[in-house]
């Protein structure tokens, strides 16, 4: 099976790629859906029915902050680490001190369904990413269509390892192996017959 372009760049785990995107895909920038078609997106995925009037990247260290004339969203992307520095709490303070009319809507996106640590906080998936993109009508043919598509390929074979993984953790036990090396020093000593 050929890789697909993002595979071939190795974003699986870079959070910030996969933020950009989302934030990219919401926007007006994103010329292969519809502003119906958008607006949809983001209704399912966040439960809000406003348009955006305001998307931002890495706002006070929040990986997406989304604005609307009466709502805000805040999403942060866990990809490889976990929650931090009482990292969602701060989020929600900002929130309340910058935006005390907005109406918050907090969301944790994980590759794992990991739950958040504050009840405030909505469990967001990659899975549930995919499904809704792939659910979109994209009504060109163009570069921008094509990005899309070609991301929508990569999530679903990340979606497929995952649930592979939760099925069959034995096939990978590289992973919890030795935390404290990298995969290719990983996959060296495998080679050279050093398996623990």
């Amino acid at each position: 099976m050929k890789k697909s372009f993002f595979e071939y760049l190795g974003l699986a785990d870079m959070e910030k790629v996969h933020s950009q995107f989302l934030a990219w895909v919401l926007s007006d920038d994103c010329n292969a859906i519809e502003s119906e078609g958008r607006q949809c997106l983001f209704k399912n995925l966040f439960g809000v029915d406003e348009q955006i009037t305001q998307i931002l990247t890495e706002r006070n260290n929040i990986d997406i902050f989304i604005q609307t004339e009466n709502n805000i969203v805040v999403i942060e992307n866990k990809i490889k680490s976990s929650q931090h520095s009482n990292q969602l709490e701060k989020y929600k303070k900002y929130c309340r001190d910058n935006f005390p009319k907005s109406v918050p809507h907090f969301f944790f996106l994980t590759l794992i369904d990991e739950d958040a640590s504050d009840n405030d906080w909505h469990q967001l998936s990659y899975s549930t990413i995919y499904s809704q993109l792939n659910s979109l009508k994209l009504e060109k043919n163009d570069s921008h269509s094509s990005i899309i598509k070609e991301y929508l390929i990569f999530l679903k074979r990340l979606d497929e390892v995952i649930k592979d993984f939760n099925k069959e953790v034995v096939k990978y036990d590289m992973v919890f192996r030795d935390g404290s090396k990298k995969k290719q020093d990983k996959k060296r000593d495998d080679y050279n017959g050093d398996k623990k």
